[in-house]
């Protein structure tokens, strides 16, 4: 899931921009969706986990926590950015 935090941090990044503009705003949320989308699609491929520390604490697993399916997990975050998107008439542009 680190690379879904990350792709979210950079969109977050871009989209705290002074000099950004709606169009480019757009355009960065609409590439960020489909990059998501891209991921959950290749969500049923196995993740290995490389390390068994972060940041000098131990990862152990715990049987009492359930994991989130990693396409719902996906598919949710999808979702509310396409919610965020700016909606386009055929006859309006921005």
């Amino acid at each position: 899931m680190n690379d879904v935090l990350a792709e979210l941090s950079m969109l977050s990044q871009v989209l705290q921009r002074s000099s950004l503009t709606i169009r480019q705003a757009q355009c960065q949320s609409q590439c960020a969706v489909e990059g998501l989308q891209r991921r959950k699609e290749k969500a049923d491929e196995l993740h290995a986990l490389t390390a068994d520390t972060f940041r000098s604490v131990p990862l152990t697993n715990h049987k009492a926590h359930k994991s989130i399916a990693r396409a719902q997990f996906l598919q949710a975050i999808v979702d509310r950015l396409q919610q965020r998107l700016i909606a386009f008439d055929d006859n309006k542009s921005l």
